[in-house]
């Protein structure tokens, strides 16, 4: 498991990517491993994904011209709109007009 942290940061951008997943590539119960989450990460699963994932996120809304769809897509989720939902509880703002303050920066 002492690779744990690292094969959940090469692996939360996959739309495939779930506790269920996770728990069956370390021979282990969902139980099991969201116990091991909480041990590791300090916070449930649930929240350090989306972390990871609206990090990412702001890297691309940053340094790229992909569209909001393209960056939920390239982030692991399923939708924009569950893209936005998560990024705007997160960061109290939404996504598009994180973009725009960086443009008048």
């Amino acid at each position: 498991m002492n690779y744990f942290p690292q094969y959940v940061s090469e692996h939360v951008h996959s739309l495939d990517f779930s506790i269920s997943s996770l728990a069956e590539h370390f021979h282990t119960s969902v139980l099991n491993m969201s116990h091991l989450f909480k041990n590791v990460t300090g916070i449930g699963y649930k929240q350090y994904v989306d972390y990871l994932r609206v990090e990412r996120a702001k890297t691309l809304l940053e340094n790229t011209g992909m569209t909001i769809g393209e960056i939920a897509e390239s982030c692991g989720y399923i939708s924009a709109s569950s893209f936005i939902r998560t990024y705007k509880k997160l960061t109290g703002q939404p996504s598009g007009i994180y973009r725009q303050k960086l443009k008048k920066d």
